[in-house]
């Protein structure tokens, strides 16, 4: 009978007091005869992968999975949206520590609260390529740690693995010094159901010399025990620093080690998140939870996105943002920064004038307000208060965008001007289009005065971004302005301090002639208002720039990645890509709406991997060589195995969009001739230009335009063939396969596949595998100077 690989299903329930995952193993609860199904699949190449799913059955007699249940040891949080995975190691070893930790493959499978880790290569114990050597430095006291995992062992964190109470567990590691005496003791650090760090038991104290030797430690999990971290320390002081080189580690559940064996390849085959908890009887008698749970995807579709200048200036955490994006005859406007702000409201000094919004001219093609004032001492301003002010740190910044338009007020325009409430201690920013004179001034709580300014044109129609910072350094202020991006003014006046006291009222536009400084009434439009209690930079100037033309120009790469910090999400592999994007759309849209635009633009594949990668593959990945991930032989192929030639993807007439701007369109009409009619497509895109809609135009009918054989889902029963569990095990979306061994009337004796879509079936030993599949186009496409694939005759151009 073929070995099954060892299979945790694990569910993370808690949070330890450091935030990390606290995965708890229900492994012994999964009713695996009545089959653990994953899904993550799409029908063809031109289809969107499909959320992944996991379902499967979990004995639930003692009711530890029933929602609400006070009794049950995961109560509370037996809760929607759990984190949930399904993960395997294959060979099969009783080794528990990772390949990386137990071979010494990267240091950044350790970590040390003394000192350094590196990887050596020159000093390894026997059997093994290298070692990790902790550099400790002097250690003044016994137990300073050197760790398996990255995490601190504070509290027990994700990467602590599971115990049970009461077993025994052994840990043993090869260990040497460099030339400085020392003594270390092998330990593992036990932790509560809360990761909550409970004991340590600590092996014999070792003397170690310049040749390996075997430091190890054997004991009973204490009662409460749910998890342990693994360890060595120092159980002598030293006086310099004293090379440790530690390598072949080896955790298991035995009364003492055994012979070293190195561990498993870990596999993750899903991560997801549970979707629903229900509760029934069979027979009335045995208590079952047949769960459902989702991947990444359903919450990429719960959240929302909006314009890239508002996610943008989002992302920089404001103390306050006020777009002033209200429509026309609004009197106040909202603040939208995570921290609550009030309303921004309409004053007026005077003989009054305007401050209509709704006013187009904005960045990324929003509104603002208009000012129109009498003239420079009357007019209309915008004024706030903040309960939660700027000030207590030692700099602050601010922000606008502003268009003075075709009319221009004379001398001096107020921008921005931020102050204590009583005018006293400020920090100003004024422009003159007159003179294109832009200046930033301060007044701080000592009564001093300065500032700087600076030529600049902003009175050309256009709509300019103004960044100012003001910090305290050194005792003494430094005041930056950038515009549009650029550092206009860096000056450091003789204004002294160290913090900046509460600056808690923001005026926009002018000020009421009652204040210290004149009223300088604003002629133009202002939009995106933003103060920080921080310094920003010059890369978050440019980042903010940008947005005002929706980061119009970037690599797909470089938008997805930019979405993924607007969502949060932070688990991602993004391909470069080739295509460049067109502004960021200025409609609401969810993440997974807005990473699947661009991975279609880009002509790639979004999708959520097994270990909860959020990825996108560019096109790159199939019109260049890519070598072989999974090799099979027909015979180990179920019988679903057919090859197909239809109509479902033919394409010869196709019209590709971009931005709803243009509409570029390409007709093959050999083509049509050759299949009696038009097979017609529309393909909604974000491409940047004309040329590159032109290009995936063509390449589209060229690639669909005459279909090759499908050989559609595959099947292995992987438990019956046995030699192929670490190829499946890996198995993903976009691996190329190749088919060998087949029958004389298939298309060809071996084939190349791209893998579209994975599932799994695992029962109690048995784990069938299904691969979605689309051909692999016979040449690549042509590669200037490539000796192989630089010749049009014998590739074909790609775009």
């Amino acid at each position: 009978m073929t070995v099954m690989p060892q299979v945790w299903c694990e569910i993370a329930f808690a949070k330890d007091a450091s935030g990390f995952k606290l995965w708890r193993d229900v492994t012994d609860y999964v009713e695996w005869q009545e089959g653990v199904r994953i899904s993550r699949r799409r029908s063809h190449e031109l289809d969107e992968v499909q959320p992944g799913t996991l379902s499967l059955t979990l004995n639930n007699a003692d009711g530890r999975f029933t929602a609400g249940r006070t009794s049950s040891p995961y109560y509370p949080n037996v809760t929607l949206n759990r984190p949930i995975r399904i993960r395997a190691r294959w060979p099969n070893s009783v080794n528990q520590v990772t390949v990386d930790q137990a071979t010494a493959a990267t240091a950044g499978a350790f970590a040390t609260g003394a000192g350094t880790v590196t990887r050596d290569t020159t000093v390894f114990p026997a059997g093994q390529t290298a070692s990790i050597r902790w550099d400790g430095g002097v250690l003044g006291s016994t137990g300073q740690h050197m760790w398996l995992g990255s995490n601190s062992v504070t509290t027990a964190t994700d990467q602590a693995v599971p115990v049970v109470a009461g077993a025994t567990y052994s840990l043993q590691t090869q260990a040497r010094r460099g030339a400085t005496a020392i003594s270390i003791t092998a330990r593992i650090r036990w932790y509560d159901a809360a990761g909550a760090f409970l004991s340590v038991s600590a092996g014999t104290s070792v003397a170690l010399t310049t040749s390996f030797q075997t430091v190890s430690v054997s004991a009973a999990a204490p009662a409460s025990a749910v998890w342990a971290r693994l360890a060595i320390a120092n159980a002598t002081t030293t006086a310099s620093n004293a090379p440790v080189y530690t390598g072949a580690w080896q955790y298991e559940q035995a009364a003492s080690p055994s012979t070293y064996v190195a561990p498993g390849v870990e596999y993750r085959r899903f991560t997801g998140f549970v979707d629903r908890w229900p509760h029934a009887w069979t027979n009335g008698v045995l208590g079952t939870a047949q769960i459902t749970a989702t991947d990444r995807q359903k919450l990429l579709s719960r959240n929302k996105i909006r314009r890239a200048i508002v996610e943008q200036t989002l992302s920089t955490n404001p103390r306050c943002y006020y777009p002033l994006g209200e429509p026309a005859g609004s009197e106040q406007a909202g603040n939208i920064a995570a921290t609550p702000q009030p309303d921004m409201t309409v004053q007026s000094w005077n003989l009054g004038g305007g401050a209509e919004f709704g006013a187009n001219g904005g960045p990324d093609g929003t509104t603002g307000v208009q000012f129109t004032p009498t003239d420079i001492y009357n007019g209309r301003f915008l004024l706030t208060s903040l309960t939660t002010p700027l000030g207590g740190v030692a700099g602050v910044s601010v922000a606008l965008w502003v268009n003075f338009g075709a009319t221009t007020q004379t001398g001096q325009n107020r921008l921005i001007f931020v102050d204590n409430g009583t005018d006293n201690v400020h920090l100003r920013v004024n422009y003159s289009p007159f003179t294109n004179s832009l200046s930033l001034g301060a007044r701080t709580a000592a009564g001093a005065v300065s500032g700087s300014t600076t030529s600049v044109n902003l009175d050309n129609l256009q709509t300019h971004l103004l960044v100012a910072t003001a910090q305290f350094s050194g005792g003494t202020m430094q005041l930056r302005v950038y515009a549009d991006g650029v550092l206009v003014i860096n000056t450091n006046p003789a204004l002294s301090g160290s913090t900046w006291p509460s600056l808690s009222r923001i005026r926009i536009g002018g000020l009421p002639g009652t204040a210290l400084d004149p009223p300088e009434m604003l002629m133009g439009l202002v939009s995106h208002v933003a103060c920080w209690n921080s310094v920003l930079t010059l890369s978050d100037a440019q980042a903010l720039s940008n947005a005002g033309g929706g980061f119009a120009g970037e690599l797909s790469g470089a938008r997805a990645a930019r979405i993924a910090t607007w969502a949060g999400v932070t688990n991602t592999a993004f391909d470069t890509g080739s295509s460049l994007m067109d502004s960021n759309p200025s409609a609401e849209q969810t993440p997974l709406a807005a990473f699947k635009q661009v991975a279609f633009s880009e002509a790639g594949i979004f999708f959520v991997s097994g270990d909860d990668v959020v990825t996108i593959h560019g096109r790159n990945r199939r019109q260049l060589p890519a070598s072989v991930s999974i090799s099979l032989a027909a015979h180990q192929l179920g019988a679903d195995l057919q090859f197909t030639m239809d109509d479902q993807l033919l394409i010869n007439d196709v019209s590709v969009s971009r931005s709803g701007k243009s509409v570029t369109r390409v007709v093959d009409q050999s083509s049509i001739d050759e299949n009696e009619g038009t097979y017609a497509a529309s393909i909604d895109t974000l491409l940047y230009s004309d040329t590159e809609a032109l290009d995936r135009a063509a390449y589209t009918v060229t690639t669909y335009g005459h279909p090759q054989p499908r050989a559609g889902q595959i099947s292995v029963d992987a438990h019956s063939v046995g030699t192929v569990w670490d190829q499946l095990l890996a198995s993903e979306i976009g691996q190329r396969i190749q088919i060998t061994g087949l029958p004389s009337e298939a298309p060809a004796a071996t084939v190349d596949l791209w893998c579209e879509g994975v599932a799994d079936v695992i029962g109690d030993g048995t784990w069938s595998f299904v691969l979605d599949t689309s051909p692999v186009r016979d040449t690549p496409v042509f590669i200037l100077d490539d000796p192989t694939y630089g010749t049009l005759d014998n590739n074909y151009l790609g775009w």
